[in-house]
C-alpha cells in the first residue's frame, strides 16, 4: 500500500501569514492549487483596474462622428433653455467640442452674467461635467451629449428668448488623414447654419496648434459670408483651455481667428 503524504502546512498565497493545515497535499497539488489562485488574483486585478480606469474618466481620445450611432440627432423641446438656465435672457456662449468641460466651467464661474453652453459628442465626459454643475451650484452653465454636425441647428432653432453671442471652437480634431477629413467639425454645413441663428453682432471664435485645420476653416467661413476680424496673437478670453496652456508650455504656435457676419462687418 503506497504511503499517504505526511500533513503539511503551508501559506495562504493570498495572506502569506496565514498558515493553512492542508492534510494529504502533495507538492504537485500545492502547485496546481497556487496556480489557480494566481489566475484568480490575475483577473481579479484586471477586473479592479478595468473599473478604477472606467470610473476615473479615462476615454477615448477620438471617436468616428460618422457611425450610426452619432448619426441621430438629439431629441431636444423648444425652450429648453429656459429649464436649465436661471436667466434664459442672457447672451449665451456656445463651445462646441467643449471636451473634458474645463474651459465652459471656468468661464461661467467667471462670467456670471452669460449663460454657457457646452457641446460634445463623448457621453462620458458631459455625464461628468453635468455633475460638476450640481456640485457647484451653477445657473449658468449646461453640457449636451450630441454631435455638433447633426444636432446643432436642431439646438439652436429650439433656443429662445436669448442671443447666441459667442461661439467658440478651440482645438478640433485635425483628423490628419485624408480618408478622415470628412470627420472634421469644420464644415460648409455647420458654418452655414452658425450663419443661420447668429445676430449681426454674434462672433465665432476659433483656435488650434495645427497650420492645416487653421486655414481650412478661414476657407470654410470666408465662403460662406463671414468676415474674419483681426485678431492678434493674445486669447480671446481670460479663461485658457487645457490644450491652450499645453501648447503655450511647450512654446507650440496657436492659430487664432474671429468671424463675423459680412453684413455687420460692412
Amino acid at each position: 500500500m503506497k504511503q499517504l503524504a505526511k500533513p503539511t502546512k503551508t501559506s495562504c498565497f493570498l495572506f502569506p501569514r496565514m498558515k493553512l493545515h492542508c492534510p494529504f497535499v502533495t507538492n504537485h497539488n500545492i502547485w496546481k492549487r497556487n496556480k489557480l489562485l494566481n489566475d484568480s488574483l490575475y483577473m481579479y486585478r484586471r477586473r479592479y483596474y478595468f473599473l478604477q480606469a472606467s470610473t476615473s474618466g479615462k476615454v477615448r481620445q477620438h471617436v468616428n462622428p460618422l457611425t450610426p450611432y452619432f448619426q441621430k440627432p438629439i431629441t431636444i423641446h423648444r425652450g429648453w433653455n429656459k429649464q436649465v438656465y436661471r436667466d434664459a435672457t442672457k447672451p449665451l456662449l456656445i463651445d462646441l467640442g467643449s471636451g473634458k468641460g474645463w474651459f465652459c466651467l471656468r468661464y461661467a464661474e467667471a462670467h456670471p452674467d452669460w449663460n454657457v453652453l457646452g457641446l460634445e459628442i463623448r457621453e462620458v465626459l458631459v455625464q461628468r461635467a453635468l455633475n460638476w454643475v450640481q456640485q457647484r451650484q451653477l445657473t449658468n452653465l449646461h453640457y449636451l451629449f450630441c454631435n455638433i454636425n447633426v444636432s446643432l441647428e436642431r439646438i439652436l432653432e429650439n433656443t429662445v428668448d436669448c442671443k447666441v453671442l459667442r461661439v467658440a471652437i478651440q482645438f478640433p480634431d485635425p483628423h490628419f488623414k485624408r480618408r478622415h477629413q470628412k470627420r472634421r467639425l469644420v464644415t460648409d454645413e455647420l458654418v452655414q447654419t452658425l450663419y443661420k441663428y447668429l445676430p449681426s453682432e454674434g462672433q465665432v471664435f476659433v483656435q488650434t496648434d495645427v497650420e492645416q485645420v487653421y486655414y481650412a476653416a478661414i476657407e470654410k467661413f470666408q465662403n460662406n459670408n463671414f468676415l474674419m476680424l483681426p485678431c492678434d496673437s493674445r486669447p480671446w478670453t481670460n479663461i485658457p483651455t487645457e490644450r491652450e496652456i499645453c501648447c503655450e508650455n511647450k512654446a507650440r504656435t496657436i492659430y487664432r481667428a474671429i468671424f463675423c457676419k459680412k453684413s455687420n462687418a460692412a
